[in-house]
């Protein structure tokens, strides 16, 4: 890259220029556990997103059970 700057060859450093940059550009993204714990691996986040859209799904059945009692006993008016 230096040598093709120093022949003025300007393309040449541009387009190896660009090809550092896009190398660099893999990340790894992580997520965090009950714990707040990172996670990196995709085996280990995949299990956690499963977890915690298993809690989510869990909590809104109780509150949707919750509601349909409610409107079973009549409607509760809150100020």
């Amino acid at each position: 890259m230096v040598g093709a700057y120093k022949r003025k060859e300007i393309q040449n450093f541009y387009q190896d220029s660009k090809k550092v940059r896009q190398t660099n550009k893999q990340r790894t993204t992580y997520c965090t556990d009950e714990d707040e714990l990172l996670l990196g691996e995709t085996k280990q986040k995949l299990t956690r997103w499963a977890q915690y859209f298993e809690k989510l799904l869990n909590e809104e059945e109780e509150e949707g059970e919750m509601l349909t009692q409610e409107v079973a006993d009549g409607p509760r008016v809150a100020m």
